[in-house]
């Protein structure tokens, strides 16, 4: 079984199937660990991703169409 961790939850998160999700922007350190083996792969998260709902507040609050 191999089990992820994040080294900064609250930069990134990863499930147990290793779905790993940007919370914040940041880097945080994701790693897989099966018995003795263990490897890791440095995250960077730049941004927030946006709904279409999301966008669509933001046309209407600055009056600008971003689609």
């Amino acid at each position: 079984k191999i089990i992820w961790s994040s080294s900064d939850e609250s930069i990134a998160t990863v499930s147990e199937d290793g779905t790993v999700t940007g919370v914040a922007i940041g880097t945080a350190t994701i790693t897989a660990r099966c018995g003795d083996i263990e490897e890791y792969c440095l995250i960077t998260v730049e941004g927030k991703k946006l709904s279409l709902s999301e966008l669509e507040k933001i046309r209407l609050q600055y009056g600008r169409p971003w689609i």
